[in-house]
């Protein structure tokens, strides 16, 4: 993999993090601006509250599945030219996915309503250790249900991250 190759995929995966998935979501199937209704975010959260559970869900997995896409995208470029070993392929992949974070909490376009949420972190997570981050969902999940906010379950949760 080249340095360009690098510096190319990188910016890839900053502009697969800038997709406003609960507006694409909003417009293509409500006909809405999901920024003029609930709390103006385009968060899954919001979404959820306006369209629905089931819209919310899949907003949900869309914006988890873009820190995944990143992160996979250094998994393949890695063992595709298999120029590094499996301490660089984990850089890549954090590296990778932090682009995708950064777009999606500091989008280029849309900069008036960012998504600031960690759906795509949760993605990146998910392709570096599939189980841990399982069972802080789990945890997380479990705290929304209780408490109705969710950065109390994403901070309690990531505690129990290894």
């Amino acid at each position: 993999m080249t340095y360009i190759t690098v510096l190319l995929l990188t910016f890839l995966t900053y502009f697969i993090g800038t997709l406003p998935i609960g507006w694409i979501v909003g417009k293509l199937f409500f006909g809405i601006d999901i920024r003029e209704h609930g709390d103006g975010r385009i968060t899954w959260r919001n979404v959820s509250s306006v369209a629905g559970a089931k819209t919310g869900a899949v907003v949900l997995a869309a914006e988890v599945s873009k820190g995944a896409l990143a992160s996979l995208l250094a998994l393949w470029g890695c063992s595709e030219w298999a120029w590094f070993g499996e301490l660089e392929s984990y850089i890549f992949t954090l590296s990778f996915g932090l682009a995708a974070i950064a777009g999606q909490n500091f989008p280029l376009f849309n900069t008036a309503n960012q998504s600031r949420d960690i759906t795509c972190a949760i993605g990146v997570l998910l392709v570096l250790h599939p189980m841990a981050t399982f069972i802080c969902a789990l945890i997380a999940g479990a705290l929304y249900l209780l408490f109705q906010y969710e950065h109390i379950g994403y901070a309690i949760a990531i505690l129990f991250f290894p």
